[in-house]
């Protein structure tokens, strides 16, 4: 965990990444107002959701590649040169533009004693808020095509909560198994049956509160991904998951 507030300073701006793990420190960034952010685990699996997509399907590529918004040039850069330093400078512009801009804080007092709002934005709870800022700042993000009742508008890229209890991730290795059985009991054929979904990820908490993605591939593979890491350790003999989302991309 990289903390960026020590010691009542805000460190130099080059400092400033979001490295791995659920908290951020302080960082101010628009309008005086100081903000910490948690649960960035989860929106590196969403993340990781959309870069997985990116890497197994052309016409999908085509979209990322072509669109300047900065969530999928991040979903590029992890899916061309891995998780480096560049990757994480990117990571930590992107959430700053999907954060919301206003919200609730405490006030607190800032260098040279300047009244500041010290907010705090868990990024699990307003993950499907990111989603459609990323969806609302490209103008093709929408598929049109013709049909008997004319012509159909719908997202290409989506985020649907799925309400599953915490289950057994049945030891080592096997929250892939334990995911894919959760989401396959669940009512929620509407997304996964349409014919141009193809491409389905889960975003899952593992306790006690961190999130992992478990993305299925063209060859029906599930892998997961930790951190913007492949993780291939999934979870010890006691571990539980929870499924709280399906991410999937239409083409």
């Amino acid at each position: 965990m990289d903390v960026a507030f020590q010691n009542g300073r805000l460190r130099p701006p080059k400092q400033r990444l979001l490295r791995n793990g659920n908290m951020l420190g302080y960082n101010e960034i628009e309008g005086g107002n100081q903000v910490r952010v948690s649960n960035t685990c989860s929106f590196d699996s969403l993340c990781q959701a959309s870069t997985e997509g990116y890497v197994q399907y052309p016409s999908y590529r085509a979209v990322i590649d072509a669109s300047s918004n900065p969530f999928f040039k991040l979903c590029k850069s992890l899916a061309v040169n891995g998780a480096v330093a560049e990757t994480y400078k990117r990571r930590a512009s992107t959430l700053s533009t999907l954060l919301p801009v206003t919200g609730s804080g405490l006030p607190g007092i800032g260098p040279r004693r300047r009244r500041l709002v010290q907010l705090v934005y868990d990024c699990y709870e307003v993950l499907s808020d990111m989603a459609a800022r990323v969806l609302d700042s490209i103008p093709s993000a929408k598929i049109k095509w013709r049909c008997e009742k004319g012509c159909v508008k719908e997202e290409i890229y989506q985020v649907l909560p799925v309400d599953v209890e915490t289950i057994d991730s049945d030891g080592p290795g096997n929250i892939q198994a334990a995911v894919r059985r959760a989401v396959m009991m669940e009512p929620i054929k509407d997304g996964t049956s349409n014919p141009r979904a193809v491409h389905q990820s889960v975003i899952a908490r593992q306790s006690p509160d961190h999130f992992v993605a478990v993305t299925r591939s063209s060859t029906g593979l599930w892998e997961v991904f930790n951190n913007l890491k492949r993780y291939p350790a999934s979870a010890d003999e006691d571990a539980k998951v929870c499924p709280v989302c399906l991410v999937y991309i239409k083409m």
